[in-house]
This record gives C-alpha cells, sequence and structure tokens, in this order.
C-alpha cells in the first residue's frame, strides 16, 4: 500500500471516529463525482481545522485567505499547515520552530499564511508560501508544506515558462551565491520547478523550510537530492527541514497547556498515525 492510500485510510477513519461525520466528500474525476472516504462534504469543510483552535482561527485575521480549491479534503497541505503553526501563532510559541531550525530567536514581528513572494517580479502568479514568519532583525523564514503529495512539481518547458524564467526568475539567480549555476540554467529549474521557486528565495536575510513527514518517501528523497546537490554550502546552511514526526513530539514535549497538548495529540492521530493502517 502506497503512502497516499496509507493516509487516505487513515482519515477516513479520522472523519468517521474523531469528526463523527458519517457522510463522505466527492470529488470530481472526468466528469464524474467519485465518492471519496478522506474527503469532506463541502458544508463541513471548516472541520479540516482541529476543534481546539477551530473557532479562534476563523474567527481571526489569519483565516483572510484564499483556500485552496481543495481544502475540504482531510489531506489538505493547507489546513495541515494552519493546524500546525496556528495554534503556536496564538499563544505566542512560535519561539518553538525557531529554536528547532537553529535560528537565533528575535522578537517576531510578522507571520503569515498564503505569503506572497516579495522577491518575484513581472507578470503572472508568484509564488505563495504556506507559512511565513518574519524577525525584528529583517529575517525571512519561508515555508513549503507538503504531506501526502506524490512528488514536488515540474514545468513544462513552454513559451510560458520560458518567459516567466527569462523575467522572474533568472534575474534572482544571477550571481547567486547559494544555488549550484548548473541548476540556475533555464531547462534544470524548470525541472525542478516547484523546488527551485522556492530556493531562488535563499539569500543572506532568509531561510528556506520544507516541513513534511519523512514516511513520504518521495518527498524525502527529492528534499534531500535539493540539499546535497542543488545548493552550495552557503546554500545548505540557509536551508533547512522539519519533519513532521519529530517536529510534532518535540512540540508535546516543550508546550504546557492543556488546550496546546490536547490539539496536538490530536494532530497527530489526524496526520501521523497512518502506519496503524
Amino acid at each position: 500500500m502506497s503512502f497516499q492510500e496509507k493516509v487516505q485510510n487513515t482519515l477516513g477513519v479520522y472523519r468517521k471516529e474523531k469528526l463523527g461525520i458519517q457522510e463522505a466528500g466527492f470529488f470530481r474525476y472526468r466528469g464524474q463525482d467519485l465518492l471519496k472516504e478522506h474527503i469532506l462534504p463541502t458544508k463541513f469543510r471548516t472541520h479540516n481545522i482541529i476543534q481546539h483552535y477551530r473557532d479562534a482561527f476563523f474567527s481571526s485575521s489569519s483565516s483572510q485567505i484564499d483556500f485552496h480549491k481543495f481544502f475540504h479534503h482531510l489531506n489538505s497541505s493547507q489546513a495541515l499547515c494552519i493546524n500546525l503553526f496556528f495554534p503556536l501563532m496564538l499563544e505566542d510559541k512560535l519561539g518553538l520552530i525557531l529554536d528547532l531550525l537553529g535560528i537565533p530567536k528575535k522578537s517576531i514581528t510578522g507571520t503569515y499564511f498564503e505569503k506572497e513572494s516579495d522577491l518575484e517580479t513581472g507578470a503572472g502568479r508568484r509564488t505563495n508560501f504556506d507559512f511565513y514568519i518574519q524577525l525584528s532583525d529583517n529575517t525571512k523564514v519561508y515555508f513549503e508544506i507538503k504531506y501526502s503529495e506524490a512528488e514536488f512539481g515540474k514545468a513544462k518547458n513552454d513559451d510560458e515558462h520560458r518567459v516567466k524564467y527569462a523575467n522572474t526568475y533568472q534575474p534572482l539567480l544571477k550571481n547567486n551565491g547559494f544555488i549550484k549555476p548548473e541548476y540556475s540554467k533555464m531547462d534544470a529549474f524548470l525541472d525542478s520547478y516547484q523546488i527551485m521557486r522556492n530556493l531562488c528565495h535563499i539569500n543572506d536575510n532568509s531561510f528556506v523550510v520544507f516541513v513534511y513527514p519523512k514516511a513520504n518517501q518521495k518527498i524525502h528523497l527529492q528534499t534531500q537530492s535539493a540539499h546535497e546537490n542543488m545548493l552550495t554550502d552557503k546554500g545548505k546552511s540557509k536551508f533547512k527541514v522539519l519533519p513532521l514526526e519529530t517536529t510534532t513530539d518535540e512540540i508535546l514535549r516543550q508546550v504546557q497547556s492543556t488546550r496546546l497538548q490536547e490539539h496536538y495529540k490530536e494532530f497527530k492521530v489526524k496526520y501521523l498515525s497512518y502506519n496503524a493502517t
């Protein structure tokens, strides 16, 4: 059974047993509506945020974002991101994440979900980071979240992407001391498009962080390859990885409040109990 199948099976059980929602949701595929156990009916989409901080999130300014089309899917990486970071934001505990990353703790001056790139210019959609932390010394920390996705995406080597590369990414890559020159070239960039769009935001004042379950071996291997092959030594020091399993355990070890404890215990049940299936 694949990692994706294990996750979907676990989330189907979670929907019925933990959320008490007996009705599954539909996924439209090639003109047909297919019933899927890991999908919530859209009327229950808010239940994808764990109950302990659900009301707080939807009544906060953090909820004023563009939700993904498939946010009601229980394996939504956007929902996972919110469930991981929002409670720490609300309880002023994001310093735990900075400690885990080995980033010197400064005052946090801004936190955002779905943060649009402030480096990319030109026409077209800018890279959106799942989460973002701004520190008082102007350090920027960009987070890319993966859960059950099968891989980081590539881009077609077509006119649209070649123009996008030339106008948006090539200027960012010029004289870049963080990415190896061979991966700054157009063909290599497009072949690792999603990863490279993230990595080109690394600079002297910023870090890029990938968050994913280590059990997702395809994502893990791509991340390892990016670290070892695409980055210079200078770049490697600015690229961080937070395995979801150890991150959740460390949060549970350090937080004291009952509310946070209960939230992250349920987080583990929801997102990290696939090995029991």
